[in-house]
């Protein structure tokens, strides 16, 4: 949040228009033969945006941060591509479809009266007594039943800050907690549930599932009976995720960091080795990617290294375009 409100402090400083609530259609291309690398760039130059309302926003170059598998599924359509030949855009999309995905995570936020966790610290993480059954993930309900533990982070900023909770006080039997609970993204749920011969869980089924594993596991901890303590609550599921955020599959990390998911195989994809080995992501020109499922990858460090990197490549591409006028 603080990084965020900077960075809005700054645009606003300097003169830039911030829209919210302004839901984003489509990237607008044209065909363009005057652009750099036409195999690369697909022969296109993006344009600016359009919105859901049907606004177009004209610009010279876009910057976007959704999930770049998302861009590829929703918001390019190409100009270039003729009946002849697959739409470069649709055959990338598919590719990174197939591409290993991070986990998601439900995200429960919860008001509790009639409990003091002193026993909790500011950060906690709770790790289940199964090591390597951990890893799996869950994709159905059953996989949180009793007996089984989970991997899981809590939040709970009253150990530091008393402002958290209503009365403002350390002593008072008041609690605000935060909640990660990892499970399988929506692909590997889907994955899972035909594994297991059932039907795809509705997310109400995995929250439901999912907060009684946490409440169980507290309990067994020590920290006593929680059900009916909790008098607030707020939940974020893979699909609002997926929704809310413009993440494939409700993947909260993005693409994974597999060895072949790093560096220059990560999209937009740029080995220079032949396309029959590996092809490269089509881009049109003036598009420029930020955010996990790009370079250099995930979490808030990387992300923002990417950001920098992403701006100096902006300006270089601006200035190779002016001396070439």
């Amino acid at each position: 949040q603080t990084v965020r409100n900077a960075l809005l402090k700054i645009c606003e400083e300097d003169g830039v228009d911030v829209r919210f609530e302004s839901e984003v259609a489509e990237i607008t291309t044209v065909r363009d033969d005057a652009a750099p690398d036409s195999v690369a760039t697909n022969g296109e130059r993006a344009t600016g945006v359009r919105l859901a309302d049907g606004t177009t926003l004209d610009a010279n170059l876009v910057v976007c941060n959704a999930d770049i598998p998302v861009v590829y599924d929703k918001y390019l359509r190409s100009d270039a591509s003729v009946e002849s030949q697959p739409n470069p855009y649709a055959t990338e999309a598919a590719r990174q479809n197939d591409m290993d995905y991070s986990v998601s995570v439900i995200n429960f936020c919860w008001s509790l009266k009639g409990t003091k966790l002193d026993g909790m610290r500011h950060h906690n993480v709770f790790l289940s007594g199964d090591y390597e059954g951990s890893w799996n993930r869950s994709g159905v309900p059953e996989d949180f039943r009793e007996g089984v533990q989970h991997n899981f982070y809590v939040h709970r900023p009253k150990a530091t800050d008393p402002s958290c909770v209503p009365s403002n006080s350390a002593d008072a039997d008041e609690e605000s907690l935060m909640v990660l609970l990892p499970v399988g993204n929506l692909a590997q749920m889907e994955k899972r549930a035909k594994e297991k011969g059932v039907a795809m869980p509705t997310m109400e089924e995995m929250v439901a599932a999912g907060r009684e594993s946490v409440l169980r596991r507290f309990e067994e901890s020590g920290h006593g009976n929680l059900r009916d303590c909790i008098v607030e609550e707020t939940v974020i599921d893979p699909r609002e995720w997926e929704e809310a955020y413009n993440l494939k599959h409700g993947a909260v990390f993005g693409l994974s960091h597999g060895l072949l998911q790093l560096a220059c195989f990560r999209p937009p994809t740029k080995t220079q080795l032949p396309a029959a080995v590996w092809p490269e992501t089509p881009v049109p020109d003036g598009l420029h990617f930020i955010g996990a499922s790009t370079r250099p990858g995930n979490g808030v460090p990387l992300v923002m290294m990417g950001v920098a990197v992403e701006f100096e490549n902006i300006l270089k591409a601006e200035k190779a375009r002016t001396m070439a006028r």
